[in-house]
């Protein structure tokens, strides 16, 4: 599992930027299927506000 949580291709990444302020959103969510089918992890994860420049201002 912790191999496998190493890999970049174990992750599904998502973008979004509400409005129009340079600040966008960013979800890293665990998928696990390519590397152990039928596993679910709960809880895994991060989420990041970073800037236009790609500095972080918060994370989650």
């Amino acid at each position: 599992m912790a191999r496998c949580l190493a890999l970049r291709e174990s992750f599904r990444v998502s973008v979004w930027q509400p409005n129009d302020n340079n600040i966008f959103f960013v979800r890293f969510t665990p998928d696990l299927s390519r590397c152990a089918p039928g596993v679910f992890v709960t809880g895994g994860g991060a989420e990041y506000a970073v800037d236009a420049e790609g500095h972080i201002l918060a994370k989650r």
